[in-house]
């Protein structure tokens, strides 16, 4: 059973308490804390956040955190009233040198108030993460005086998303960037092109983008971007892009037709851009760079330069002359640092002076640094979270041993990184030969919502620690101590609260399955098939199971499935975990002849009622994951989630308040 959030905080953090943490469960560790002890301090029912300064998006922070933050209702004759935040600056760029130190106090004896003051607004927002994480659910701060003082040991913590596989739903990126804000991280960097696809529109080539269709649509309107970087900035995170060459370029494959050449020239797969003497390829891939970067306000801009090889046409030397001209173009002609990865300074040699290098397999930061380069450390070994298998322990480390004075300032910091190969239909999308990775079957875009729940469970709470190292790693405190597991625990259940659906504790999460319940995609509905709940499938995208959970609710009282009239809810067998009536599909009643009440079923409120014993649709044991059993059970009281639903009449979907998951054929027959 997973802990509690309330028996979290009654453990004792011995590791923490050296630090002066206490019982608090902050992450990423604060650099300095002082506490004056666990007394509970409740939070006025009229708390709130107020500030002088004029800058819309710190009003924005402000109204975010008032909601995220429990109030308690009832006050008491100490509290606090509110917390008031000072900025030295209302500036709103946000580049490699924004501050985002904060200071943080409070002494409920003396004062109602919270102080908070920063920098700079996105300081401000750390710290009311920050003060957030003090607050129970009930409204209470969980210490009656506090002091922190606060900054990060490195400006660049990030995690890298790709999309170049596996296309990101816009809401799956925005989960993303909120909890990374949430672990005080900074940079999502955007690895937008790969084997699969382009995911960002080019409106000079448009065929890239026209190409995405079927199983492989998906792709970011220029829009889309602009409100991504935003949404990113809007929560003190820049969006770091990255246009992968000359290699894993099968995704730019259809800009052919603008003149773009590859290495190969038979009949396999187009995986590599030639440095043609013409120069066609130098002139798309050019005009892709200036139209795409204006997108992306950042000043780092990632060209990728790995895993390149003589291929084809193409020998060594063709590929440092294109990396090279991509580097200078990079920094002269867009006025952007270029950024690669480490191959462009260990292999290709192409790295210029003002290259920022990343780090990822046979070398580290610190080998970089040593070439006298800027780096950021993604060692594959420890920060790759796609190897499910990597343990969140091994992301707790030092990514700048034994460094220090000029050396360690040119260590921008680190980077998790979530790759989507394993999601790739086919293998690399058909750039290599082999079986169909494990969670294909997450590749249709019908697909989106499980994908994003797997997703999110392999990348959640373990880049957590990974953020919190590249914020400020603490040698005395072991990540297999007891006190830091809590911690970890403490930070997924804050992270599922905040509707982040990272995988819970004691469970597994993968891409083929997630607490045991699988992701596989709905097959076609028979007689008993039980009813679970499932995330929403697309009804327009290709791949199928929609179907499974469109629902008619007929006159009678019964409700069968849109697709297959002739299957209706009823009840078979009990759920072994509860005991209570399992709901399954079964045969509809013949026409004209009156359903047995156990299969009649009627919204009364948010609830969704049976007539045999008035008892409601409930979500076995509220539980949030994919597969999760919906059974008979006594009705509590309106509004409660695991018995709330809503319809949405014009699909026939039956969508619960839990998670936003459907009502679903897609469970095995009961035992």
């Amino acid at each position: 059973m997973r802990a509690t959030a309330v028996a979290l905080l009654a453990c004792a953090f011995s590791l923490a308490d050296a630090q002066g943490l206490g019982h608090l469960p902050l992450w990423p560790l604060p650099r300095s804390v002082t506490t004056g002890g666990p007394a509970l301090v409740p939070l006025s029912p009229f708390f709130s956040f107020t500030t002088s300064s004029p800058s819309a998006r710190l009003a924005r922070a402000m109204a975010r955190y008032s909601s995220i933050i429990s109030l308690n209702e009832e006050g008491g004759p100490v509290q606090l009233e509110e917390a008031t935040i000072a900025v030295a600056s209302a500036d709103e760029s946000l580049n490699s040198s924004t501050s985002y130190a904060y200071s943080l106090s409070f002494d409920a004896a003396a004062s109602s108030a919270v102080q908070i003051s920063a920098d700079t607004i996105y300081g401000a927002m750390y710290a009311m993460e920050t003060f957030s994480q003090m607050v129970d659910g009930a409204g209470n701060a969980l210490a009656s005086a506090v002091t922190v003082k606060d900054a990060p040991a490195f400006v660049h913590r990030g995690l890298l998303v790709d999309t170049g596989r596996r296309f990101w739903p816009v809401s799956a990126l925005q989960t993303t960037i909120d909890a990374v804000s949430y672990m005080r991280g900074n940079v999502i960097h955007l690895h937008m092109s790969d084997f699969c696809r382009l995911a960002v529109a080019s409106e000079k080539y448009p065929a890239i983008t026209a190409a995405l269709t079927g199983d492989y649509a998906g792709y970011y309107s220029q829009a889309e971007v602009a409100d991504l970087v935003a949404y990113a900035a809007d929560r003190g995170v820049r969006i770091m892009p990255e246009v992968d060459l000359p290699g894993h370029a099968k995704g730019l494959a259809p800009a052919q037709a603008y003149g773009l050449e590859f290495c190969q020239t038979g009949s396999g797969p187009l995986t590599q851009i030639f440095d043609d003497p013409a120069g066609k390829s130098r002139g798309v891939l050019g005009g892709l760079l200036s139209e795409l970067s204006p997108l992306f306000p950042d000043e780092l801009l990632h060209i990728g330069a790995d895993e390149t090889a003589v291929k084809g046409r193409c020998p060594e030397s063709g590929t440092t002359s294109l990396e090279s001209w991509a580097v200078g173009l990079v920094q002269k002609g867009l006025g952007r640092t270029p950024v690669g990865w480490e191959e462009i300074l260990f292999d290709s040699h192409a790295a210029s002076n003002g290259t920022v290098v990343n780090a990822w397999a046979k070398y580290t930061a610190v080998d970089v640094v040593k070439k006298g380069f800027r780096a950021i450390e993604s060692a594959s070994s420890h920060f790759y979270l796609n190897y499910v298998s990597q343990p969140y322990t091994g992301m707790w480390r030092d990514i700048a041993p034994g460094l220090s004075g000029q050396q360690l300032a040119l260590v921008l910091g680190g980077e998790a990184s979530i790759w989507t190969d394993d999601t790739c239909i086919v293998e690399q999308c058909g750039a290599a030969a082999g079986p169909p990775p494990s969670g294909h079957a997450l590749f249709p875009p019908a697909m989106d919502q499980p994908f994003a729940t797997a997703i999110h469970g392999i990348v959640w709470p373990r880049a957590a620690v990974a953020l919190g190292s590249f914020w400020g790693y603490d040698a005395s405190v072991q990540a297999s101590d007891p006190a830091f597991v809590d911690r970890y625990r403490a930070v997924g259940d804050r992270l599922l609260r905040r509707s982040v659906p990272a995988c819970p504790d004691a469970c597994s999460c993968d891409y083929t399955q997630r607490c045991g319940k699988s992701f596989q995609p709905c097959s076609d509905p028979v007689p008993r098939t039980n009813v679970v709940t499932h995330p929403c499938i697309d009804p327009n995208a290709p791949g199928g199971g929609a179907a499974s959970m469109e629902w008619a609710f007929n006159a009678g009282g019964t409700v069968s499935l849109k697709a297959n009239a002739s299957l209706c809810l009823g009840v078979s067998g009990t759920d072994p975990s509860s005991g209570f009536p399992s709901v399954a599909l079964q045969p509809c009643p013949a026409a004209g002849a009156s359903p047995p009440p156990d299969m009649q079923f009627r919204f009364k409120g948010s609830q969704v009622v049976n007539a045999a014993k008035g008892d409601c649709l409930d979500i076995t044991g509220s539980d949030s994951a994919p597969g999760a059993n919906v059974e008979l059970f006594p009705c509590g009281a309106e509004g409660q989630a695991n018995q709330a639903w809503t319809l949405d009449a014009s699909l026939g979907r039956v969508v619960t308040s839990l998670d936003g998951q459907c009502l679903a054929a897609c469970g095995a027959p009961p035992s």
